[in-house]
């Protein structure tokens, strides 16, 4: 994805922009992981996306699509 010089502004892959901002943030995390090699994550609540988006990393290193690195201080399982 090409953005345009000088952006500034949030990006929704796939025009998420018709999906409520709460769950298109979500949504764009995920196709953020799909589309990575690498994730630097920190976790330090456990009741936050970030520890979801996390697990699904998780799950897609065991097949390795991904290389994770949690530097926060919650454990994640990619198994839930």
């Amino acid at each position: 994805m090409e953005l345009p010089k000088g952006f500034t502004d949030s990006v929704y892959p796939f025009g998420e922009e018709k999906i409520p901002r709460r769950f298109a943030i979500s949504r764009a995390n995920r196709w953020a992981v799909e589309n990575a090699t690498h994730l630097i994550a920190y976790i330090a609540h456990p009741a936050s996306n970030a520890r979801e988006i996390v697990a699904y990393a998780m799950r897609r290193v065991e097949k390795g699509l991904i290389s994770v690195e949690n530097i926060g201080t919650l454990i994640v399982s990619g198994k839930m």
